[in-house]
């Protein structure tokens, strides 16, 4: 069946609308309810089966339209209903996916016996959406036949092709009737809902309330209370007239009240594009029963949007001949054949302003207000630089277009001055900062810069694009083998004039290079214990000062000695102080920069002398018979003595180790007949003199 696609994409549809829709109106507790129309001269009947399974029986069977006068206790038949065929759905179904959903339901068992043998599972368009179970499926059902009763509310002639529709015209005013719809093999059913209608009742509906709107561009959005409309109509149309008298409909498709959020369940909106601009309109609301009755009009509300102007002013050219007179051309686009009522042509020599601005300090140059035809000006009074543009200006002093801005400027073969008052600096990272006095010409329109390393050379550019400020900052290597670098400066005008090369700008580089290493050639010391150090000082030119540091090798810390700066280098110092200890010395050379060098540091071992650290050595008997020694410490530190014994002329003995606050000492052990003499050697931080004592015969 070719319209299986649609029917699957239609009930898809029904799905998701009916999570959105307001519920088509049925009255629980009937099998079948239904609802009547009293037109005057007709009854006009709508009913609803109140699930799909009761409107199955219906469709298979017929539905009977019956009644009777009130009091009466038989009921007379008016019609049997049955659905129109299939085939006649699908015709409609070309053009409204609605009839395919009222088909579908209508002839349900018809529709599914022929999809038995055409799957639409393999569809690209319906796979993964509906697969045939799904027509199957209860919860589905039920959601299609809803929406299957929607859209009959909205389209009476689907209605009766549903069978869910009669118009009684055999009817007698004055009378009153009782009506109910049955299915033809439930004839007697009590469930089927009664309804009494009195002919002389006329059915009046109600006139919609005033709508609200709000426009944005030339779109306007009405919306509209329905909250006592609801029970009476099933949608809506919107209305609008041109000249206040004849209405046309807006909108195709009735307007049906949709919501997803509560707040709105009592609004109803829609959206309408107005034809113009500047032009005043009428809308007005009509309700649309689900007899296909349309209500009554509300009252009609104005609506109208200012235009935007379009207008599009475009300068094609402006050329400035030999005499300086200035030919502007322009031309106009007006797709929406607004009014233009004249031009301005203006002009300003320098462009520091926002082009687009109507109020700018450009300055119009013609006298009047130029004609809505013309499309050209000649400016006979041109500056040396001109920037011009043309307005054109509508109706309203809010209507204008504003065009594009094109440069032109006098013929010019002059140069600029060379620019002057050139300043700068290189710090230490090699970023140099140029400045320099702006020019004063007022067609004036970049400046290059220039620089070599030695003011005779010839200058290279070193600006990638023209400055338009007077301002250039660069990037140099400060490893380099010269200390300076120069830099020109030249101007160049909007006729792309050159002016000559400004006056060089010399700066020094900041040095970041340490001087050479100063090279130590001989560290001696002479035989009155004076050390001779002698160096070779940095061969780099740019020395400044030498510095000669000494320190003890069991210390951290460099003493320093003396400093040399500029022309009073020397590369000899002598040096005194120390007595047999191991020493360093070190130069530290400083350049212009304060950049410094350590040499290598150069390790000497002082001779040593011994001192005397002790004296008025004296050698005793004792009463006792021992032998006692004495001593006078001097103003030295000792640390200890060693006692050494000489008996006869044997070799000295180390008799006792005193510590270094004792000041004799009493030998016990000597025997007559032998001589002695002893030797005291102090230990101290500094080589040191041993004492003898003289020889004695005990």
């Amino acid at each position: 069946m070719k319209n299986f696609k649609i029917i699957a994409k239609t009930i898809m549809l029904a799905v998701a609308m009916m999570l959105t829709c307001t519920a088509t109106a049925q009255e629980a507790g009937y099998s079948i309810d239904l609802h009547l129309y009293n037109g005057g001269d007709h009854v006009s009947l709508r009913w609803y089966p109140q699930d799909y399974t009761e409107y199955w029986k219906g469709c298979e069977n017929g539905f009977i339209v019956q009644r009777r006068e009130k009091g009466a206790t038989s009921w007379t038949d008016l019609s049997k209903l049955l659905p129109a065929p299939y085939t006649e759905f699908e015709k409609m179904g070309n053009e409204d996916d609605n009839a395919l959903m009222v088909g579908f339901m209508s002839h349900y068992d018809e529709v599914m016996k022929q999809m038995e043998g055409d799957s639409i599972e393999g569809d690209s368009e319906a796979d993964g959406t509906i697969a045939a179970k799904e027509y199957k499926n209860p919860e589905s059902l039920a959601m299609t036949y809803g929406m299957a009763l929607i859209a009959c509310e909205l389209d009476t002639n689907l209605a009766k092709m549903g069978a869910l529709y009669y118009m009684d015209k055999n009817v007698i005013s004055n009378k009153t009737y009782e009506y109910r719809v049955v299915s033809s093999n439930k004839k007697d059913d009590p469930k089927a809902r009664v309804v009494t209608l009195d002919m002389n009742n006329r059915t009046t509906l109600p006139k919609p309330g005033d709508m609200k709107f709000e426009t944005n561009g030339n779109k306007v959005y009405f919306e509209w209370d329905i909250t006592t409309l609801q029970d009476v109509y099933a949608g809506y149309i919107l209305e609008r007239s041109e000249d206040g008298k004849t209405f046309r409909r807006v909108n195709n498709e009735p307007i049906v009240h949709i919501f997803a959020d509560d707040k709105f369940k009592d609004l109803c909106s829609h959206k309408d594009s107005l034809p113009e601009c500047d032009k005043e309109y009428l809308y007005r609301l009509r309700g649309l029963t689900n007899f296909g009755v349309t209500g009554p009009a509300s009252n009609p509300v104005k609506v109208s949007v200012e235009c935007e102007y379009q207008v599009e002013v475009f300068i094609d050219s402006v050329k400035v001949n030999d005499k300086n007179v200035a030919d502007i051309q322009w031309s106009v686009k007006n797709p929406a054949n607004q009014k233009i009522t004249g031009f301005n042509v203006q002009r300003v020599s320098k462009l520091d302003i926002d082009p687009t601005d109507v109020k700018s300090a450009f300055t119009t140059i013609n006298k009047s207000l130029l004609s809505p035809k013309s499309r050209s000006y000649k400016d006979p009074q041109t500056d040396m630089t001109n920037y011009y543009r043309v307005v054109a200006y509508g109706k309203k002093e809010s209507e204008y277009a504003v065009s594009n801005v094109v440069f032109a400027h006098q013929i010019d073969s002059v140069p600029p001055a060379p620019p002057t008052g050139l300043t700068g600096e290189i710090d230490s990272a090699g970023v140099v900062r140029i400045r320099w006095k702006a020019n004063e010409e007022p067609d004036i329109m970049a400046y290059r810069v220039f620089y070599a390393n030695d003011s005779n050379d010839v200058f290279i550019g070193c600006s990638d694009t023209f400055l338009t400020t007077p301002y250039y900052t660069d990037t140099i290597f400060l490893g380099s083998l010269t200390n300076e670098i120069y830099y020109k400066v030249l101007a160049l005008d909007k006729n792309f004039n050159q002016s000559e090369l400004s006056h060089a700008l010399k700066l020094e580089k900041p040095d970041t290079i340490p001087p050479a290493k100063a090279v130590f050639i001989s560290v001696k010391q002479d035989s009155t214990r004076t050390m001779w150090v002698k160096w070779e000082n940095s061969p780099s030119t740019d020395v400044q000062r030498v510095e000669l540091y000494r320190k003890n090798i069991s210390d951290s810390n460099w003493d320093l000695l003396q400093s040399w700066e500029g022309d009073s280098l020397v590369e000899i110092y002598e040096d005194h102080g120390f007595n047999g200890s191991i020493i360093q010395y070190r130069l530290v050379t400083y350049d212009k920069s304060n950049n410094s060098t350590p040499s290598e540091s150069v390790p000497v071992k002082g001779k040593a002398e011994a001192i005397e650290v002790i004296n008025n050595m004296k050698l005793t008997r004792t009463d006792d018979g021992a032998l006692s020694i004495s001593w006078d410490k001097m103003s030295y530190n000792i640390i200890k003595y060693y006692i050494y014994r000489v008996e006869d002329d044997k070799k000295p003995l180390l008799k006792i180790t005193l510590p270094g606050n004792e000041r004799t000492y009493k030998d016990d052990s000597v025997k007559k007949g032998s001589r002695y003499k002893y030797i005291v050697r102090p230990i101290t931080n500094i080589p040191a003199k041993s004492v003898s004592t003289e020889e004695i015969m005990y």
